[in-house]
């Protein structure tokens, strides 16, 4: 939103930021977001069904410079209702507009013609940033008292520079004055990870295509961060789960990365939501889980099949 307002300056007003694409379709319909996005660029209200929202658009974007965000894309669908498909050789806004996309999947992009070279990967914010970010939300300021400002670091750490992160940590310290309170509320934070983290998380593993994707990730996120993805790639390939295929739809996904090495990384809260759904598809009971990755898990299930 910051970005948005800095940059909405350069546009006379002609500017609409249409957030949560992905829930608002089922919601309200793509004719309906185009219908908000004709009203903040020209005033006004016109029905409309996709289509002719299309041909309005063609027939009166040509002719002004707009600013567009389109977040949280999860569907070529989402970009065909506001902006040309690249392959096409087409243009419905004037030079010098810009357009912006947020999504969880580049393959949404490269379907819709977005060459690789012009998506760009945000990094996690920095200590400086994570720290003002986390701030604000805990104290409404951006620096933290002398007197809570060691703890506020653990907590910007345990974040892992993830702005969502961030901002729930924050309202999770909102208005805490006691110190030994927070120590207990950070032990919490680095033991189980925050639902409604997990639950913003949880979105793009939801969207994997099928169980072999899932049981990929879930394995990463259990055993192999860190390893060298040639070794686990002979187990997945004995198992059928075309793991080549696959760890690239983790990485369109932003669920892992391959480092220039080979080496699989995961982020921290990533991990963190992979671990979760283990231990939530196994009622919480280690017998149950799919996957054992913690020594006192392991040491209970051995003795209890002695």
């Amino acid at each position: 939103m910051a970005l948005y307002n800095e940059l909405s300056q350069n546009f006379e007003g002609r500017c609409c930021f249409l957030s949560d694409i992905r829930e608002n379709e089922k919601l309200v319909g793509l004719a309906s977001l185009q219908g908000k996005f004709m009203s903040k660029i020209f005033g006004g209200s016109e029905p409309m069904n996709k289509d002719n929202g299309i041909n309005l658009m063609k027939k009166r974007l040509g002719s002004n410079k707009v600013f567009l965000i389109l977040d949280d894309v999860d569907h070529a669908r989402q970009l065909e209702a506001f902006t040309a498909n690249r392959r096409k050789n087409e243009e419905w806004f004037m030079p010098g507009s810009k357009i912006i996309v947020t999504t969880r999947n580049k393959e949404v992009l490269l379907q819709h013609g977005i060459n690789e070279e012009d998506i760009y990967y945000p990094e996690g914010l920095g200590i400086k940033h994570s720290l003002q970010l986390f701030c604000r939300h805990a104290f409404s300021s951006h620096q933290p008292s002398a007197e809570f400002d060691e703890l506020s670091r653990k907590v910007v750490k345990v974040a892992g520079g993830l702005p969502l992160a961030l901002i729930v940590f924050g309202s999770f310290f909102y208005d805490i004055k006691d110190k030994r309170e927070w120590e207990d509320k950070l032990e919490i934070l680095k033991r189980d990870q925050h639902e409604d983290i997990l639950k913003r998380l949880r979105i793009s593993y939801d969207g994997l295509h099928n169980h072999r994707e899932k049981c990929v990730f879930l394995d990463i996120a259990c055993f192999f961060i860190g390893w060298h993805k040639e070794h686990p790639v002979y187990m997945w390939e004995g198992c059928g789960y075309a793991p080549n295929t696959t760890l690239k739809v983790l990485q369109h996904r932003s669920l892992i990365k391959i480092n220039e090495g080979g080496f699989l990384e995961m982020h921290d809260q990533i991990r963190d939501m992979g671990r979760m759904i283990v231990q939530e598809e196994g009622s919480n009971e280690p017998l149950k889980y799919s996957r054992l990755w913690i020594a006192e898990d392991v040491s209970k299930v051995l003795e209890y099949a002695e």
